[in-house]
C-alpha cells in the first residue's frame, strides 16, 4: 500500500519541487450578468479569479468577478476536470452562490481613525467605494443633532466631485441618525436630517481618508480602476461557519490604511451577517507602523501539524501593488488567528490581533531586486504580482502565486512598435537622434528645454511627433516608451511576463517567527546582507526555489495587442487549496476565451511503501 507520509517533526517534511506539480486540467467561469444584484459588468470579468478560497463542505469556489463591481460569488466545482487546450472541451463551473457584496459595504471602512463612531455617506444600489483617492476630499461639517433641519455643507477648500457625491446618498450614525443630501454643486451640500443624531458631529477640514466619521460610498457605477476598495482575499473557515475576508485600497498615496479583514456567513440565502473591519498587528520590524498593504490581501491555512510550531492557524499578506512604498517588495506573510476577528474587542483599533511576522520585504530591506533597478530579476520587480498562498499538508514548502516579468525595467506607455521604444529610452534620447528630421510651426521653445512639450506644437513641414502607441509623449524625459505588447497603459512595464511561484522553506519562516540567530550552518536561502551571528528578520530569507508556469499556460492565453498569441500579461489571480485531495486551484486571468480559466493541479508528495511486517500466522499446527 502506497500512502503519503506526514512527519512525526514536521521540520523533516519534503521541500516540494515544481515535477511535484500534476497538472490535472482547467474548468471555465460562467458568462453573462448573474443573480439579481444589479451589475453594470458581466459577473465576471476577463480579469477576474481574485481572491480564491476552497470551501470542502461544496467542492466549491470563492471568487471575486468583476473587480469593479466588488462582488464575489460561490461556483461549483466540475466533476469532470478537463485536460485540454480545447476550450470547447472544459467543462463550466455551475453558480452555487450568485455574485454578492460580502463586504456589506463594511470593506470601506479601512481608514486610519476607524475606532471612532462611524459615519459615512450611502448610495442605494451595487456598493463600491469612491474611485477618487479620499485623501482628496476635505470639507467642513456641522450636523446638528435635531431633526427636520435643512443644512448646508460648504468644503473648506477646492469643489465637489459631483460625479461621486449625488443627491440621494444618504449619511447614516450608528445610532439611528440619517440625513440626505437633496442638492449639490461644486462648492456646497444640501442636507436634509431625517432622522436625529445622538450627537453633534463637526468637522473642520478634515481630510476625508483621515477621519472616522466620513468614507465616501461611490454606489453609482464609477469604476474604480483608480482608487478604490478591492477584495483581496478570502478563507473558508468551516468551523466557524464564517467566510474571512480582506479589502484593500487600490491607490493608498498616504500608505494609511489601517483596517483590513472582515468575516461573513458562509451561506448567505439567509443573511451576510457580515461584521468588521478589524485591524492587525501594530508594528512591522524597521518600517514603524504597520501598513494594512502588508496584510490586506491573500490568505492561506497553515497545515495542522505545523500549527502548534507558529502558534496560529493561518496565514495573510499582501505585497508588491501601487504605491509600491505601503506594502513588501515581494511576498509577504504573517501568521494569525481568524478566530480572533472579533473576539471581544480584538480586532478594534486598540487592540489589534496578533501577528507573528514571517516574511516581507520593507523599501528599506529590497532583498529580492531594487524597485526599478536597470536589468533583469524575475524575483522581484516592478510588474511583479503576488495574488495566492498555499501551505500544502505534508510539505514544509510554503507557496506564493503570480506573475512576474522577465524583461527590462520600464516606466512609460507600452507600445507593439520597437522602432517607438529605442531602447526604452526618454524623449530626450528620441529627440537628439531624430532633430534633423523635425519642423515646427509655432512652438518656439528650444528642443532642449525639459518644459516643452510635442503635444502643444504642431508638427509641419514632414516633422513627426514622437508617439508611443497611441500615446503622444512629451519632452521633459520623465517618461519612457516601453515596448510591451501586452499593456499599452502607462504606467510599469518588464515584458515579457510569466505565470510565476515563489517557494520558501517553512522552516525559514519558523526561525524569523522565532527570532532566532543565523548560525554558521545558514543555508542558501539567507541573504547576504543578514550577518551570521544576526537574528532571523523577514527580509533575510529567501526563496529556496522559483518556478515558471508559462510554457503549461500560455496555450490558454488570450494574444497580446500585437494579436499574437502567449503575448499577453500572463497573470495569476489567485490559488486556493484542497487538502482533503491535495488539489491546487489558479486563476489565470484573460484566457483566450474572454474570461479567467480555473486550473487544477494535483501536489504529488514523497510516498513510501507501508513497510509494517505481516502479522505472524496463528492457529497452524504441526502434522
Amino acid at each position: 500500500m502506497v500512502q503519503n507520509v506526514i512527519a512525526a517533526d514536521p521540520a523533516t517534511e519534503p521541500l516540494l519541487q515544481q515535477s511535484d506539480l500534476q497538472y490535472l486540467g482547467a474548468f471555465k467561469v460562467p458568462d453573462g450578468k448573474l443573480g439579481t444584484v444589479s451589475q453594470i459588468n458581466p459577473s465576471f470579468g476577463s480579469d477576474a479569479g481574485r481572491a480564491m478560497s476552497y470551501n470542502p463542505i461544496n467542492n466549491s469556489l470563492f471568487m471575486e468577478g468583476n473587480k469593479f463591481e466588488v462582488l464575489l460569488a460561490e461556483l461549483c466545482v466540475p466533476t469532470n476536470i478537463v485536460n485540454s487546450t480545447n476550450m470547447s472541451a472544459l467543462d463550466t463551473a455551475s453558480v452555487l452562490q450568485n455574485p454578492l457584496d460580502v463586504t456589506g459595504g463594511l470593506g470601506c471602512f479601512i481608514g486610519p481613525l476607524q475606532n471612532n463612531p462611524a459615519y459615512a455617506l450611502f448610495g442605494t444600489s451595487v456598493s463600491k467605494c469612491s474611485s477618487n483617492h479620499l485623501e482628496d476630499q476635505q470639507m467642513t461639517i456641522y450636523l446638528s443633532a435635531k431633526s427636520g433641519n435643512s443644512i448646508s455643507v460648504t468644503r473648506a477648500s477646492g469643489v465637489w466631485d459631483t460625479g461621486l457625491v449625488l443627491p440621494g446618498y444618504t449619511l447614516i450614525e450608528p445610532n439611528g441618525g440619517q440625513a440626505t443630501i437633496v442638492a449639490v454643486n461644486s462648492t456646497t451640500l444640501t442636507i436634509n436630517i431625517t432622522n436625529a443624531f445622538v450627537n453633534d458631529i463637526l468637522v473642520n477640514n478634515m481630510p476625508i481618508a483621515q477621519y472616522p466619521g466620513w468614507v465616501i460610498y461611490n454606489y453609482g457605477g464609477t469604476n474604480l480602476s483608480d482608487g478604490g476598495v478591492l477584495i483581496g482575499g478570502t478563507l473558508v473557515d468551516n468551523v466557524h461557519n464564517k467566510l474571512i475576508g480582506t479589502t484593500y485600497t487600490a491607490y493608498d498615496g498616504q500608505s494609511d490604511t489601517t483596517y483590513s479583514h472582515f468575516t461573513a456567513n458562509l451561506n448567505w440565502n439567509s443573511s451576510v451577517g457580515t461584521q468588521g473591519m478589524y485591524r492587525l498587528g501594530t508594528t512591522i520590524i524597521d518600517n514603524g507602523a504597520l501598513s494594512a498593504g502588508f496584510v490586506d490581501g491573500y490568505m492561506g491555512w497553515i497545515p495542522t501539524e505545523w500549527q502548534s510550531s507558529f502558534g496560529k492557524t493561518a496565514l495573510t499578506g499582501n505585497a508588491a501593488m501601487a504605491i509600491i512604498t505601503r506594502t513588501s517588495y515581494g511576498p509577504s506573510a504573517f501568521a494569525f488567528n481568524p478566530s480572533d476577528l472579533g473576539n471581544g474587542t480584538l480586532g478594534s483599533f486598540d487592540n489589534p490581533v496578533s501577528i507573528s511576522p514571517l516574511v516581507y520585504y520593507p523599501g528599506s530591506h529590497q532583498t529580492l531586486g531594487v524597485y526599478g533597478a536597470p536589468g533583469t530579476n524575475p524575483a522581484y520587480n516592478m510588474s511583479t504580482e503576488i495574488k495566492g498562498i498555499v501551505f500544502p499538508q505534508g510539505s514544509r514548502g510554503v507557496l506564493f502565486f503570480g506573475r512576474t516579468g522577465l524583461g527590462e525595467s520600464c516606466y512609460g506607455s507600452g507600445t507593439i512598435n520597437q522602432a517607438e521604444a529605442i531602447g526604452n529610452s526618454g524623449i530626450a534620447d528620441w529627440i537628439i537622434a531624430h532633430n534633423s528630421q523635425l519642423a515646427y510651426d509655432n512652438c518656439n521653445i528650444p528642443v532642449n528645454d525639459a518644459t516643452w512639450k510635442i503635444a502643444s506644437c504642431i508638427v509641419a513641414g514632414g516633422g513627426i511627433p514622437y508617439t508611443c502607441g497611441s500615446a503622444i509623449m512629451d519632452a521633459a524625459g520623465n517618461d519612457s516608451c516601453c515596448y510591451d505588447p501586452a499593456i499599452s497603459d502607462k504606467g510599469t512595464h518588464t515584458y515579457p511576463y510569466a505565470y510565476y511561484v515563489w517557494a520558501y522553506d517553512a522552516n525559514d519562516l519558523l526561525h524569523v517567527k522565532n527570532a532566532d540567530i543565523i548560525g554558521t550552518d545558514r543555508s542558501s536561502n539567507i541573504d547576504t546582507s543578514c550577518a551570521t551571528g544576526a537574528v532571523y528578520y523577514p527580509w533575510c530569507i529567501k526563496p529556496y526555489a522559483q518556478w515558471d508556469l508559462t510554457t503549461l499556460l500560455a496555450p490558454y492565453a488570450a494574444a497580446g495587442n500585437d494579436g499574437i498569441a502567449g503575448h499577453g500579461d500572463n497573470k495569476i489571480n489567485g490559488a486556493a487549496y484542497d487538502s482533503a485531495t491535495q488539489r491546487i486551484f489558479i486563476s489565470q486571468a484573460n484566457a483566450s476565451y474572454g474570461l479567467p480559466l480555473i486550473h487544477v493541479f494535483h501536489v504529488n508528495l514523497p510516498s513510501t511503501s507501508d513497510s509494517t511486517p505481516p502479522a505472524a500466522p496463528s492457529g497452524l499446527s504441526v502434522m
